[in-house]
């Protein structure tokens, strides 16, 4: 969480910080003369401390109202106290310029005002989940695609082993060898045993 101040801080800061920062903000403008903002700064006061241990993200921001017209984006405030929400991510207005405000008229009882406040809080959360979610698919898409890549590059370098012309000779010259200790007719230079018997009978009957 970041708090700030601007009776005490730099507005600068607060418009970098709502600029690059892609959280919502909520910003209470103030004013020193208000009655009902001098009732509600120590609320503010005691939320802020409960937020800070709560491990939340975002920006709660107390703007007084000499430093509204410095305030980027720009927002007109008609009474005091005013609560905003602060959506970068929003529709562009008529200047084309991204992020809109958005005015709190709920109640201002410190219960009700801390459940809005953690309400808006919980949604950066989520938001920064689902992102850090999406970039660690990303980057095991990419690690799985580079191992695809160099899986391919290295079975392309791989050469299937060659088998020596004696090795094949002697393998096949093992194979007739034990057919025929089983006593399986081979073909010795094209033709068997039998068929030499049966020509040699053929013309003995001939003569």
């Amino acid at each position: 969480m970041y708090f700030f101040d601007s009776s005490a801080d730099s507005i600068g800061d607060l418009n970098k910080n709502m600029k690059n920062n892609e959280n919502l903000t909520v910003i209470f403008f103030l004013a020193p003369w208000c009655g009902y903002c001098k009732e509600l700064k120590p609320v503010i006061d005691n939320i802020e401390s409960d937020l800070d241990k709560s491990g939340l993200n975002g920006i709660m921001a107390k703007v007084y109202d000499d430093k509204i017209d410095n305030l980027r984006p720009r927002k007109k405030v008609v009474s005091f106290p005013t609560i905003s929400v602060f959506n970068k991510n929003g529709k562009k207005g008529k200047k084309g310029k991204k992020g809109t405000y958005e005015d709190y008229t709920g109640s201002r009882n410190p219960a009700d005002l801390t459940r809005f406040l953690v309400s808006v809080f919980e949604k950066n959360k989520h938001r920064f989940d689902e992102k850090k979610k999406k970039k660690t698919l990303l980057r095991r898409l990419n690690g799985l695609k580079k191992g695809e890549n160099i899986l391919k590059r290295m079975s392309s370098r791989i050469k299937k082993p060659r088998i020596h012309p004696w090795k094949k000779l002697s393998n096949v010259y093992k194979t007739v060898k034990n057919k025929l200790k089983r006593g399986r007719k081979y073909k010795i230079g094209g033709r068997t045993k039998k068929r030499r018997k049966k020509r040699r009978k053929k013309k003995a009957i001939r003569k």
